[in-house]
């Protein structure tokens, strides 16, 4: 058995690349890293039990998350920050977190659409800092949070459609 000391996969200035099918578990930090990476597509990934985040974006721009599973990590399930613009998060689950099911920070004009997030420690989803996001058809549910579905701070121009 393989110990690692960080990250299970890390992309750095790894353009175009593209993540499917993989399995990170009992990582140090995040399951999958994207740095300082445009138009990664990353695809019917499981990550669970990561100490770090299950899919962690910094300074990432244009990358579209589709059908990812992040179960049981102690940070963020998904978590975009560091000016991380422009990206995707489709039918992907987020269950059971320490912290949020999804995460933005400074990731303006970020789409949510079709995700499933359940019995995090905080909020299914939580938003800061991040402009003209859009936030359409995602199911949240039973968030240990006292904030619950939807946290949004400061107010910004964010086009909620959610269930």
């Amino acid at each position: 058995m393989l110990e690692n000391k960080e990250h299970g996969i890390v992309l750095t200035s790894a353009d175009n690349a593209n993540l499917t099918g993989n399995r990170c578990w009992d990582n140090a930090d995040a399951g999958i890293r994207i740095f300082q990476t445009n138009s990664c597509v990353a695809t019917n990934n499981w990550l669970y039990s990561n100490t770090g985040c299950g899919i962690e974006l910094g300074q990432a721009w244009y990358n579209v998350l589709v059908n990812n599973t992040c179960i049981n990590n102690n940070d963020d399930n998904f978590y975009m920050d560091s000016y991380s613009p422009n990206n995707k998060l489709i039918n992907n689950t987020a269950f059971g977190s320490s912290n949020n099911g999804i995460a933005l920070s400074s990731a303006n004009n970020t789409e949510l659409i079709g995700n499933n997030c359940t019995s995090n420690g905080d909020d299914g989803i939580y938003i800061i800092y991040s402009n003209n996001c859009t936030v359409t058809n995602n199911t949240c549910s039973n968030h240990a949070g006292s904030r619950g579905f939807l946290f949004i701070e400061p107010i910004i121009v964010c086009l909620p459609e959610t269930t």
